[in-house]
């Protein structure tokens, strides 16, 4: 948590109001223990904190999971500065090397 707090005290010295800075816990699994450790911690750094721990939704925790074939590239072929020939030429004059 120590660069999350670093980063509300620089919102701090940017001139942004204190009571605008506020953490959320979410897709937290920790102990009631770890969550209460992470509320004092927050409370000694005189950061807001948000009474509930948001669950993750499901459609979230599935857009994480990386499945087969789920990426797609959005560029289509040739369509950048290099194209196929410059390639092929490339890996031509690699393996001559």
């Amino acid at each position: 948590m120590e660069a999350q707090v670093e980063a509300a005290y620089e919102l701090e010295q940017s001139g942004i109001e204190t009571s605008k800075i506020w953490f959320i816990f979410c897709r937290a699994e920790a102990s009631e223990a770890e969550d209460q450790a992470a509320r004092d911690i927050c409370a000694k750094a005189r950061i807001n904190v948000f009474a509930p721990v948001f669950p993750e939704l499901p459609s979230i925790r599935q857009g994480h999971k990386p499945r087969p074939g789920r990426f797609r590239n959005p560029i289509p072929k040739g369509s950048g500065t290099r194209d196929s020939t410059s390639a092929s030429r490339r890996r031509s004059a690699a393996s001559q090397a």
